[in-house]
């Protein structure tokens, strides 16, 4: 466990290295705000409340989302596929730590860096520029920040079994990119999920892309109270223990078929 801790420490402190990444993703992220600002804006010109949302509740909803979306960082999958391809696979794998793990805490020390240094600043200027609420108790604060770090940890492990299938298909940014695009259509990061058509709407929520972005946010913006979060939370660690099984499975039979070319 120390071992990783260091590996979640030492990536932290890598990812700052990279300054003008993290400005131009602050940059960026904030005319992404300043869009969905205008464009919820727009669509509220006529209404106050659409899909349970007011306008204030959706704008502050998918300014979070935008802060949200930059803070997690996952590599996971392009560093497998790439160390599959390069053969430095055969290396890592005589190494005295689980890859899978190894992996995925690169990836949170990357996230908790992106979240600290991109951002809160798109948070903070947000939150002056368009006045978009903020949790009232530091009780839905605690319960929003666990479940984000809940989404955080299912997005790692949909992003390791992205690798995995790179691996078969020896296309690792083409699996990547086609899960990143699910991800962020089911998991209500552009548009919430009660906006979607009913049939639209079942389908996601039966899947476990909403625990990415869409839970943890009906509890920011208050639209899951604290006595209904529980179940919530509990639907997340569901999604995260059944990928990690799942995960495993899969890199298991992955390293089968490293051993049959002879790594």
């Amino acid at each position: 466990m120390r071992t990783y801790v260091g590996v979640i420490a030492l990536s932290f402190r890598d990812y700052q290295a990279y300054r003008t990444n993290m400005l131009l993703r602050v940059v960026t992220g904030l005319i992404g705000v300043m869009l969905q600002a205008v464009v919820w804006s727009a669509i509220y010109a006529r209404r106050s409340v659409l899909g349970g949302f007011t306008m204030t509740e959706a704008v502050t909803y998918v300014i979070v989302s935008q802060a949200l979306m930059r803070a997690t960082v996952v590599r996971s999958g392009l560093e497998l596929t790439k160390k599959f391809r390069s053969g430095e696979i055969t290396k890592d794998l005589c190494l005295p730590v689980d890859l899978q793990a190894y992996l995925g805490a690169k990836d949170l020390g990357r996230s908790l860096s992106a979240s600290l240094f991109v951002s809160v600043p798109m948070f903070l200027i947000s939150w002056v520029a368009f006045r978009i609420t903020v949790p009232a108790s530091a009780g839905t604060w605690c319960v929003f920040l666990l479940a984000w770090l809940l989404g955080v940890v299912l997005q790692l492990l949909l992003g390791f079994l992205a690798g995995v299938a790179g691996i078969y298909t020896q296309y690792g940014w083409g699996t990547d990119k086609l899960k990143d695009a699910i991800v962020l259509f089911f998991s209500g990061a552009i548009v919430p999920l009660d906006f979607f058509p009913p049939g639209l709407e079942r389908l996601a929520r039966a899947l476990p892309f909403q625990s990415a972005y869409y839970l943890p946010l009906s509890i920011y913006v208050g639209k899951t109270s604290l006595p209904q979060a529980l179940p919530v939370l509990g639907l997340q660690a569901f999604w995260c223990i059944t990928l990690l099984l799942l995960s495993r499975v899969a890199w298991t039979i992955a390293r089968r078929r490293l051993s049959l070319f002879g790594g």
